[in-house]
């Protein structure tokens, strides 16, 4: 998945969208952008317009979940915040001995 992530940002040129992390053992190839630039514009203008429809659809996707995920944390640390600052106010949590 994590080479398929930096092949989707280089044909959009674009940074890639998040880090990637293998769970198996791989060998990683690397392939300067002008090669891999040059390796598509040796394809049908029909292969390369499918491709870009592809690699933008599966791009709006991938910025959509970051999105969600990102509006989840932003969710749980306002309820955190608010279960703080509700047990500052409350009596529990004073040390009355």
């Amino acid at each position: 998945m994590g080479t398929a992530l930096l092949k989707r940002a280089a044909v959009l040129n674009l940074p890639s969208a998040m880090d990637a992390v293998a769970e198996i053992e791989l060998t990683l190839r690397r392939v300067p952008l002008a090669a891999f630039n040059a390796s598509l514009t040796d394809g049908s203008a029909s292969m390369r317009a499918v491709l870009d429809d592809i690699v933008r659809a599966q791009r709006q996707q991938t910025d959509l979940a970051v999105s969600r995920l990102a509006k989840d944390a932003e969710a749980r640390c306002a309820v955190l915040k608010a279960a703080i600052k509700a047990c500052v106010r409350c009596s529990c949590s004073s040390t009355s001995g």
